[in-house]
């Protein structure tokens, strides 16, 4: 498994060798070519005989890297070319104390998560990573959130294979932590998606240092990052190489979803806006405001749906978003006619289940 390949398990031997054996196969340990030792020979994995070429000193330099050398030896692990593109070759070249022979490490815990519901937040501060709206939808956004201890702030984690999982929103677990444009590239946004097979919604997750997670996507190798490394609330969730940054320090906290209350009870109500309390909506084949007059048109039966969503109808027709706009059209149930009541004190927003957006007086007029 990638995650597994990429993690070592460093023993130290009293002759003061050490051996790097790969995390998940401790048969295989890295060793290098036999013979004379010269500028460029490879570096390899190859089964454990307790052979001399798969023996290792390290050595720690004045900036906390480390170095690894064969033993007895004036060569050390080197990246050929000193470049960092992916798929790079590890060979031995002479001693130069160049960064191409500097290697940080990082201890890291292969422990399982428990299938569950957890806040997923930044170690810095405890802001929870959260949907934008408290409605999930196809594209939604992910970003750091003051925490008010709602369904779109918690995920549903659960394990499908070794140390790799799926995010789903609690907001609705048809929808799960995701890349856009199943991308690599550094920035690219982290949203929600319709749940599927896809590796672009299989998660890495590793815990390292104390009660610190890395989230790294198995698609594109990259981390769940705060943008810009700003660490504070509105901050966009993007993906980024891994820097061990605090921008790519989170830790989780098992919690539990909430079941959805009902805030407006069914009847018939004025939805007054809160620009003008004289104002309120109206309907004829669209939807606006206008001054309060006791007319039959202004009253609206609202009704709950269920997961917090209602219905606004009259007269066997309801308020529906029509490609970005309101409309009364003949009712269907269809979740374009569906409405999240977000409470806010004493004002409500009203957010459609298909898109997110919300109702608004336009030119706030």
């Amino acid at each position: 498994m990638y995650a597994y390949s990429q993690a070592w398990n460093i023993k130290h031997f009293d002759d003061g060798y050490y051996k790097l054996f790969i995390y998940n196969d401790e048969n295989k340990t890295l060793c290098y070519e036999n013979g004379d030792i010269a500028n460029g020979a490879n570096v390899f994995l190859d089964e454990d005989n307790n052979q001399d070429n798969c023996k290792w000193t390290i050595k720690k330099n004045y900036d906390g890297t480390f170095g690894f050398a064969p033993v007895s030896t004036n060569f050390t692990i080197d990246i050929a070319w000193a470049s960092t593109k992916p798929g790079t070759n590890i060979q031995l070249y002479q001693n130069n104390n160049s960064n191409a022979q500097k290697f940080t490490l990082s201890k890291v815990d292969f422990t399982k998560i428990e299938d569950g519901i957890y806040s997923i937040l930044s170690s810095v501060n405890s802001i929870p990573i959260s949907l934008n709206s408290e409605v999930a939808i196809n594209g939604g956004n992910v970003l750091l959130k003051t925490n008010v201890d709602e369904n779109h702030q918690k995920w549903h984690i659960e394990n499908v294979q070794d140390n790799i999982y799926t995010i789903k929103s609690c907001a609705n677990e048809n929808y799960a932590l995701s890349i856009a444009n199943n991308s690599k590239n550094d920035g690219i946004n982290v949203q929600i998606a319709p749940v599927s097979d896809s590796d672009l919604q299989k998660w890495l997750i590793i815990k390292f240092g104390e009660d610190n997670y890395r989230f790294i996507n198995v698609a594109s190798g990259k981390v769940l990052d705060a943008a810009w490394g700003s660490i504070r609330n509105g901050t966009n969730i993007q993906q980024y190489t891994n820097n061990n940054s605090n921008a790519q320090k989170l830790k989780i906290a098992k919690t539990t979803s909430k079941e959805y209350k009902q805030y407006i009870e069914n009847g018939k109500y004025i939805i007054y806006s809160a620009l003008n309390l004289d104002k309120a909506v109206r309907y004829s084949s669209n939807v606006y405001i206008y001054s309060v007059e006791g007319n039959n048109n202004e009253f609206i039966e609202i009704e709950y749906a269920g997961n917090g969503y209602y219905t606004l109808k009259k007269d066997g027709k309801a308020i529906t978003n029509s490609n970005n706009a309101l409309s009364m059209t003949n009712y269907t149930g269809n979740d374009n006619q569906l409405w999240f009541a977000s409470k806010n004190n004493k004002y409500y927003t009203f957010i459609s289940k298909i898109d997110g957006l919300v109702f608004d007086v336009a030119w706030a007029s």
